[in-house]
């Protein structure tokens, strides 16, 4: 109410409540309170592990178990957790072993990048350099010929922040590798690897933001002319001449699952043995799930016959009817399932989606994507799975 309005007359003072309506209010507060901490209770159930939960949460615990834990026992607590078959706790040990600066951890972290998680690998190429330089640069050119295209992407990313921070950690070895990534079929990659190399090297082109492909198609050409006569300048080190893509080698047995299609039928892990299958965790109404489903039809069509099972699971769904029906608008051929806590949880406790799980012919997990990917990510490692 306005105060300074043009009556001077002050509003009659409010009757104070009886004491039964105080009474009622309370009661009501008392039983919402409850109704609440029932609420929080049943979603946050008790469990003998304090680090179950998706990544964020594992990271919070490890965090917490590290300040009660004595010195000399945090690093084995770590080195312990990098066994763990939940991927959060894998990638917030790794997280941790690299914020520790402790140059002990090189060989853990380094290992790390053969996890069959994505969200593992990547932390392990952004943590190496923090406890070896020279192993962490190495990493780094390693990631930008890896197949997935997010460790690409974080790979060029790691070489950006390492040449204009002030602690940086790449130098003039990495240009030969920097060259080579402007021709990348990765945009992302292509585009960010001018800005190391102007501070490698000192030369001025550069991309610019809202640049045509033509002009920046130029910049690139300025770049290659200029390393025709400079290539002798940069020779490729000896240590740094055998970089080879380094594959996830990491297996975990699948989590067993049942769930059933739109039609009703039941998909279980047993049904999948002697195939590869593709659990895609999904929602109609997730962009990024969109975004890849073109490359997933493609990948449908080239595999199937092959022997690759794709399989929707589709969370936050309104129901299967709606989602049979954008399937039928889009047409998703390969089969459907309404999500369940139950394998939500079973295989990393899954709440944001896409999230890809790759399983092998003898039901072990190879491949663990979070976000979406495109095909070629996807068939680099279907195509390996399919051969064994």
């Amino acid at each position: 109410m306005n105060l300074s309005s043009e009556s001077n007359s002050l509003p009659p003072a409010p009757r104070k409540p009886s004491r039964w309506i105080v009474g009622a209010l309370w009661i009501l507060a008392i039983l919402m309170a409850a109704g609440v901490t029932r609420a929080y209770l049943l979603s946050h159930k008790s469990d003998d592990n304090p680090l179950h939960g998706d990544m964020d949460a594992a990271t919070v615990g490890v965090a917490d178990l590290m300040k009660k834990t004595a010195l000399d026992k945090r690093m084995p607590l770590l080195k312990n957790y990098l066994k763990d078959s939940n991927p959060g706790v894998r990638y917030a040990a790794v997280d941790a072993m690299g914020d520790s600066g402790d140059p002990t951890t090189a060989n853990d972290i380094e290992n790390a990048f053969s996890d069959s998680a994505s969200i593992v690998r990547q932390r392990a190429l952004e943590s190496l350099h923090k406890v070896d330089k020279e192993r962490g640069q190495r990493l780094l050119l390693i990631g930008l010929r890896d197949e997935d295209k997010w460790i690409q992407e974080a790979a060029i990313n790691q070489m950006v922040s390492g040449t204009t921070s002030h602690h940086t950690f790449i130098d003039k070895r990495a240009v030969p590798f920097l060259i080579q990534a402007l021709d990348s079929p990765n945009d992302v990659v292509s585009g960010m690897a001018i800005s190391p190399l102007r501070k490698l090297t000192g030369q001025p082109w550069k991309a610019r933001s809202g640049m045509s492909a033509e002009d920046r198609k130029a910049v690139v050409q300025k770049w290659k002319n200029w390393w025709k006569t400079a290539n002798s300048q940069y020779p490729i080190s000896p240590e740094l001449s055998k970089i080879e893509p380094i594959r996830p080698t990491r297996t975990d047995p699948a989590p067993d699952f049942h769930i059933k299609d739109l039609d009703g039928s039941e998909i279980s892990l047993k049904e999948e043995r002697g195939k590869v299958a593709l659990l895609n965790f999904w929602g109609t109404w997730c962009p990024p799930c969109q975004q890849e489903i073109p490359d997933l039809l493609k990948l449908d069509t080239a595999y199937r016959d092959r022997g690759l099972n794709i399989i929707g699971i589709a969370l936050g769904e309104d129901s299967d009817s709606s989602l049979r029906k954008w399937c039928a608008d889009h047409g998703v051929r390969y089969r459907q399932s309404m999500s369940t806590q139950t394998i939500q949880d079973a295989y990393g406790h899954i709440d944001e989606v896409p999230v890809s799980v790759l399983i092998d012919k003898l039901g072990r997990v190879r491949y663990r994507w979070e976000g979406e990917r495109d095909f070629n990510t996807f068939s680099s490692a279907v195509e390996r799975l399919l051969k064994e």
